[in-house]
C-alpha cells in the first residue's frame, strides 16, 4: 500500500519533471523526447457505444485507421492514420470522479472513415468531430471513432471527447509500480512513462506523435494545479480555482502531467528568460 510519505516523494519527483518541461518550453524550439522501452499493454476499458440516430452516413469511402502506430518496439501502442497537433484538456478534480473534456486537433494522413484514440477505463459521454456528433465504441485501450462523414486527408479536424470517471492504474511490465493517475485523497499526480497517459485523457499514446498542450485544471478552493510548460492563467473563486498551463513545444504524451493539492507556488530567481516556480507543501494553518 502507498503511504503518504511515499506519495509525497513521488509527487515531488513529478513536480521536478514538470519543472524540466517548463524550462524546455522556454528554451527549446522543439522538444525531442526519447521513447521508452516497454511494450504496450492491453487494458480493459469501458464497453460504451454511442449510435447516432436518424442521421445519414456519407457514401464516400475512407480508410480505417490502424489500432497501433506500427512500432515493433511498442506493439499495440498508438494509432495510425493521423498526426496530432495539439491537445486542449479541461479537467475538474473537485469531486470524487474526474470530469473532463479533451479537444484534440489532428491531421489525417489519409482519408479516414474511422480512427482510434487510446483511453483506459474512463466513461465516454460524447464524441464530436468538428462539432458533429460521432459514433464511438470501446475495446480495451481503443476508443474507436466513426464520424458521420469521411474526414479528408491533410485537413485538420477537432475531435472533442467528453468523459468522466475514476482513473485506474495500469501495470508497467518492467516496473514495480502502476502507471497512470494517482489520487491519495489529498493530492493527485501522474506517472505515465511509457503507456500511462491514456489513463486520464484520450490520445495517440506513443512518443512518436508529439503535440503541444493546453491543460486547464479546476481544483478545490485553496488547492493549486501544476502542469507542464508555462502558467498562463489563474482564476480564484469560492467554488474553486482554475489554473491554465501551456506547453508550446511538442512533447510526448507520457510527459503530459498534472499535480494538484495543498501546495504553494513560490517564485524563484529567474534563470535568463526562464521563470522558476517552486511548488512546495503549503504551511500548516
Amino acid at each position: 500500500m502507498w503511504l503518504p510519505r511515499h506519495a509525497a516523494i513521488v509527487a515531488t519527483l513529478v513536480l521536478g519533471i514538470l519543472a524540466s518541461a517548463a524550462c524546455s518550453s522556454v528554451l527549446s524550439d522543439g522538444a525531442s523526447d526519447a521513447g521508452a522501452s516497454d511494450a504496450g499493454a492491453s487494458d480493459a476499458g469501458a464497453s460504451d457505444t454511442a449510435p447516432i440516430s436518424g442521421s445519414a452516413r456519407s457514401s464516400a469511402v475512407g480508410a480505417i485507421g490502424a489500432a497501433s502506430i506500427g512500432d515493433p518496439l511498442f506493439p499495440g501502442l498508438g494509432n495510425g492514420g493521423y498526426d496530432v497537433l495539439h491537445y486542449d484538456l479541461a479537467l475538474d478534480t473537485r469531486r470524487a470522479e474526474l470530469a473532463a473534456v479533451a479537444t484534440i486537433s489532428l491531421v489525417p494522413n489519409v482519408a479516414l472513415d474511422r480512427f482510434n484514440l487510446d483511453l483506459v477505463g474512463l466513461i465516454v459521454d460524447s464524441v464530436l468531430v468538428d462539432d458533429q456528433a460521432a459514433r464511438f465504441s470501446r475495446s480495451g485501450r481503443e476508443l474507436t471513432i466513426d464520424p458521420e462523414v469521411v474526414v479528408a486527408a491533410g485537413t485538420p479536424i477537432d475531435v472533442q471527447v467528453t468523459y468522466h470517471g475514476t482513473p485506474s492504474l495500469i501495470e508497467d511490465p518492467s516496473g514495480p509500480i502502476g502507471l497512470g493517475w494517482y489520487d491519495t485523497g489529498s493530492t493527485t499526480f501522474v506517472l505515465a512513462e511509457p503507456l500511462g497517459a491514456a489513463t486520464w485523457f484520450p490520445n495517440n499514446d506513443h512518443p512518436g506523435d508529439k503535440a503541444t498542450y493546453r491543460i486547464s485544471a479546476t481544483v478545490r478552493a485553496g488547492e493549486i494545479a501544476v502542469g507542464p510548460g508555462l502558467l498562463t492563467s489563474q482564476t480564484n473563486a469560492p467554488a474553486g480555482s482554475t489554473f491554465v498551463w501551456e506547453m508550446r513545444q511538442p512533447m510526448a504524451t507520457y510527459l503530459a502531467s498534472l499535480v494538484t493539492g495543498d501546495y504553494e507556488l513560490v517564485l524563484g530567481r529567474p534563470v535568463g528568460r526562464v521563470t522558476i516556480r517552486h511548488a512546495l507543501p503549503a504551511p500548516a494553518q
